[in-house]
């Protein structure tokens, strides 16, 4: 089978399509099948290029609408003779991907893990809204031509494949696709070197993604802030559109010692600042299905997390916080910052998670074939 994987982003770039595709399609060739990427960039090339054992085009992003053209006729040219076109997001590789499916006559799968109207409303507004709530309020109804390009890319796909149960809820209500489209393919653990455990060598507290309105950042620089102590860090790992939002209110706090920018590092070198690390935060508004969480498992690090979040099975192992009330999430660092980790961390190895990418390749390939 000829499978094309269509995304936004890729290596180095953070973020779950860029850190997700590299070990499936590892997977998916594994298992006899022919694997081709297509992905928007920053540059033509990047420095792991040479390593990847599949066909990997690079689209360099410019104009909004350029990015299209450009995107669809890269992947119009690779999809030839495809027998499934796989689009791990629903707008910038979505819409493109759905185009290039009803032209080929190639059935299309869409794996659906965030949500841009929304992301794209908190990044517009600054407010701190759920994504829940944000369909509910009929908020998404200002954005309509998006909307209706989304609903026209589910209406073009074979399957929607979700994370999360949570998100499937939210989206069958709102763009009224038939539920027979849905498929999950929970996320998998990523392949941790066993060696790699939880040793607390330093007394950073980190959070590493992308500097968005959705991950809820400045919320959590003013949370830290209010009960920063010695010798306690807040070690904040990425890049994104709020940097300058982050360095501006850490300046104003006056907790430039205390609350540390760090650009974004590979996996590996992630992984490692966990290991280290007093514990991890996941602050987002919504966090749907947050890979660096299922590192922390891996691990053995502690971790507090958001209340909305698609991992259900969270709920009552996991210390759960209201992401927009920062007195709440303040609480929570405290605990990070106290003595009693050793009992948390405890209990934190109940969650039984041993999903890897050939279980994930598997499933979606099961999925291919009903199409």
């Amino acid at each position: 089978m000829k499978i094309v994987l269509a995304s936004g982003i890729f290596y180095p770039e953070l973020g779950g399509p860029a850190t997700y595709i590299p070990p499936f399609a590892r997977a998916l060739q594994a298992k006899g099948h022919e694997v081709v990427v297509v992905t928007y960039s920053d540059g033509s090339t990047s420095d792991k290029d040479d390593s990847w054992n599949f066909p990997l085009h690079r689209v360099v992003r410019s104009g909004k609408l350029a990015n299209y053209v450009r995107y669809y006729k890269q992947l119009k040219a690779v999809a030839v003779g495809a027998d499934v076109i796989y689009a791990f997001d629903h707008m910038s590789a979505g819409i493109p991907a759905a185009f290039v499916s009803r032209l080929l006559e190639i059935p299309l799968t869409i794996r659906i893990g965030g949500d841009f109207i929304w992301e794209r409303y908190l990044s517009r507004t600054g407010k701190g809204i759920g994504m829940r709530e944000y369909y509910e309020q009929g908020l998404h109804k200002a954005d309509g031509i998006r909307f209706r390009l989304i609903r026209f890319v589910f209406g073009s796909a074979a399957r929607l494949i979700f994370t999360t149960k949570f998100q499937a809820d939210v989206f069958v209500t709102w763009y009224g696709f038939a539920r027979e489209k849905i498929a999950y393919v929970a996320n998998p653990v990523p392949a941790v070197p066993a060696s790699l455990t939880y040793t607390k060598e330093h007394n950073d507290i980190l959070w590493a993604g992308r500097m968005i309105h959705k991950n809820n950042c400045l919320a959590l620089v003013r949370a830290f802030a209010k009960v920063a102590k010695e010798p306690y860090r807040l070690v904040l790992i990425g890049k994104g559109e709020i940097r300058p939002l982050l360095e501006q209110e850490i300046a104003k706090l006056g907790m430039e010692e205390q609350i540390v920018l760090h650009d974004r590092v590979p996996r590996e070198q992630l992984w490692q600042m966990i290991a280290k690390c007093r514990g991890v935060v996941f602050p987002s508004l919504t966090d749907i299905s947050p890979n660096t969480l299922l590192d922390c498992i891996a691990i053995g690090t502690p971790f507090v997390a958001t209340k909305e979040i698609g991992y259900d099975w969270l709920t009552g192992v996991a210390k759960q916080f209201d992401p927009r009330d920062v007195d709440d999430m303040a609480k929570v660092i405290t605990f990070l910052m106290t003595d009693d980790l050793a009992d948390y961390t405890q209990s934190l190895k109940t969650l039984s998670y041993t999903r890897d990418f050939d279980d994930a390749a598997s499933e979606t390939l099961d999925i291919f074939a009903t199409l």
